[in-house]
């Protein structure tokens, strides 16, 4: 799901969350990455709760535990702090689409594979605990003519939905593809 500005890519993300309507899961793991800060793994949040204009929503300490029991799943307080807005922006949508839930919030630090196999194989093995919904937070070409975002775009959508995960993180190690999630992207493919 998207992560731009609400209006740049609200439309979007909204259509996504609509198709969660009647559902209901026992945990929602938001999985985004840092822009600015860099570390190696990924991060969960074990606060107690976020709280948007919409209200609180309980973080699933359970959850965390778990997953903060595979390698390469730690805790970087600066991971979650208020600058970054890839896991954020997701949360109105999906207190809007989703009667009540508990969140997992997890941050990736980096863009290697190995975060990323790391990070599937813990959510591949929470998963067998229970009915969770896996949200990945990214977007895809920045600042380019409009033409030219539609081929990048295309180029990447296409390279997600036919290759394998790690054809896909070679061609955006090239710089054949181009969106600012990269991390959560392979993470999805790979789970």
């Amino acid at each position: 799901v998207p992560h731009a500005g609400y209006q740049y890519s609200g439309l979007i993300a909204a259509n996504a969350y609509r198709h969660l309507k009647g559902h209901a899961y026992d945990g929602v793991v938001v999985v985004g990455f840092t822009h600015r800060l860099q570390f190696q793994g990924s991060s969960v949040d074990t606060a107690e709760a976020y709280e948007t204009p919409l209200g609180e929503l309980p973080v699933h300490q359970e959850a965390v535990a778990v997953l903060r029991s595979y390698p390469g799943i730690v805790h970087e307080e600066q991971a979650h702090a208020g600058a970054e807005h890839s896991l954020e922006v997701q949360l109105p949508f999906l207190q809007m689409s989703l009667d009540r839930f508990r969140l997992v919030p997890v941050m990736m630090g980096g863009m290697r594979l190995e975060d990323a196999k790391q990070l599937a194989e813990a959510l591949a093995g929470l998963s067998r605990l229970g009915d969770y919904l896996f949200v990945f937070s990214t977007d895809l070409s920045h600042y380019h003519p409009y033409d030219e975002a539609v081929r990048r775009d295309e180029d990447t959508v296409n390279a997600i939905v036919f290759e394998t995960p790690q054809a896909v993180h070679q061609l955006f190690g090239r710089g054949a593809l181009e969106a600012c999630g990269r991390g959560p992207i392979i993470t999805s493919l790979l789970l």
